[in-house]
């Protein structure tokens, strides 16, 4: 009977001290969890750096070109066969990109001047979610959501 507790005890204090042991090489995992959380993020980062505006962008009553540094929009003429200039401006994207974000475009004022449709407004801000831009088009007291594809 002697025995038989002294297995049980002695059973019970290896399960015990794994128990204990596991615990401790829990904040081990923690530590190797945060040394890989980089790596983790690291396709997030990836697919947020593949994000790429530039190119040509179209609506069913717009279209855009996005360079590096710029970004111009001409409105279309109800039939598509004539362009307006809309806008042009500057364009950078922000430094944390998300699946979604907004980003904000300085007015080339001396470029809208001329233009019969171009936007009085200083700065234009722009939404990129689930691939599309978006942004607000003012016009003759009327205000439309414009939502362009890239081509």
């Amino acid at each position: 009977m002697k025995k038989y507790l002294a297995t049980i005890a002695a059973a019970s204090l290896v399960l015990g001290l794994s128990a204990c042991g596991g615990a401790q090489e829990q904040p081990a995992n923690d530590s190797n969890q945060a040394e890989q959380s980089p790596v983790a993020e690291q396709p997030v980062k990836e697919q947020a750096q593949t994000i790429d505006l530039v190119g040509s962008w179209s609506a069913e009553s717009a279209v855009a070109e996005i360079t590096k540094d710029k970004i111009t929009i001409q409105i279309l003429s109800e039939d598509g066969t004539e362009k307006f200039l809309y806008w042009v401006g500057d364009y950078k994207l922000p430094e944390t990109l998300e699946k979604e974000f907004t980003f904000t475009s300085n007015a080339d004022k001396e470029a809208l001047s001329t233009s019969i449709m171009g936007s009085q407004d200083d700065t234009k801000e722009f939404t990129y979610k689930n691939g599309k831009i978006s942004f607000e088009f003012q016009a003759m007291g009327m205000t439309k959501t414009i939502e362009m594809q890239k081509k």
